[in-house]
């Protein structure tokens, strides 16, 4: 009886040596499985932060966009891991950033196995912006205004010829007025009467504007206030709406539609003429441009883009 005894607990050690091993292998797996998932996590958010990155330059500059992605992993990722491949679509609308790294296991090294590879990938794209977050100008572009990005244009506003001039002032304040609160807009913007139209030349918008929303113009002529503010910010990008003529109002102001956006950056301004026959005219180009807000792919391409994850 006594050596059956003995017997068994030889088994049960030999069982238990077993089991320990196994025991010891799912929690080697468990724990380097673990720390693999968080490093390829890490690794994840460096890439899509290198796509969003990479496609601020987008459509403009493939050479800056890839350089800039490039970056952003190195940046981003400290804890290792390199870019494997960039590509761009036909339009260079669209990066796509695939990065890899290695993990060495800690644990699982005592089942042979030594190392897991990670590979992550993620997209974004420029998609013409259908809603501009803030940074909007009051002055407002027919939508039958030939729009050529890069080529010098000269933008005429406040002409009494309408086969001349390209439209002119929009009223901001109404809706600035209804959204002050929730924009935190200061009370002495918002009562600075006929001052705000020249801040928001200067400053553009605090509330979003979105493609499809009716405005009115501002009535008046634009004179040498309007070209001293404008002054203020040449040498710069602005964000301008293109509107479509809906209505008329009877105290001399229009409803207008913004059908889209525009980037146009101002070389110059100059007041041509006086009074009734006066405007105001400003030289520039349109361009490309990338800016917070949301995109629309059913957007007519105008210049102004926003930038989405879209892998």
């Amino acid at each position: 009886m006594r050596g059956f005894l003995k017997s068994q607990r030889g088994s049960v050690v030999v069982l238990v040596a077993a089991g320990m091993v196994m025991l010891m292998g799912c929690a080697a797996l468990v724990t380097d499985i673990g720390m693999m998932t968080i490093e390829k996590s890490r690794l994840q958010n460096a890439v899509d932060a290198a796509a969003l990155a990479g496609a601020q330059e987008l459509p403009d500059s493939t050479l800056n966009a890839d350089s800039t992605a490039r970056d952003y992993v190195n940046v981003k990722n400290v804890y290792g891991g390199e870019v494997e491949s960039i590509n761009f679509d036909e339009e260079d609308k669209k990066i796509t950033v695939v990065a890899n790294n290695e993990v060495n296991y800690i644990f699982a090294r005592v089942l042979g196995m030594e190392k897991g590879d990670i590979q992550v990938k993620a997209a974004a794209q420029v998609v013409p912006a259908k809603v501009i977050n803030s940074g909007l100008r009051p002055f407002g572009v027919d939508e039958d205004v030939e729009l050529v990005v890069g080529e010098d244009t000269v933008l005429k506003f406040g002409a009494q010829d309408s086969q001349q001039g390209n439209r002119g002032a929009l009223d901001f304040k109404e809706k600035h007025e209804e959204l002050q609160d929730e924009y935190g807009i200061p009370n002495n913007i918002i009562s600075s009467g006929a001052n705000f139209y020249y801040h928001m030349i200067e400053h553009g918008s605090y509330v979003p504007y979105e493609v499809g929303e009716q405005v009115l113009s501002e009535p008046g002529n634009m004179g040498n206030k309007t070209k001293e503010n404008i002054e203020k910010i040449e040498g710069a990008i602005s964000i301008i709406p293109i509107i479509r003529y809906v209505s008329g109002e009877p105290n001399g102001s229009s409803v207008v539609e913004i059908v889209r956006f525009a980037a146009f950056y101002i070389n110059k301004v100059e007041e041509i003429g006086q009074g009734n026959n006066g405007h105001i005219e400003i030289t520039g180009r349109f361009m490309h441009y990338v800016t917070p807000g949301i995109g629309d792919e059913n957007i007519i391409d105008t210049g102004v883009y926003t930038v989405k994850l879209v892998e």
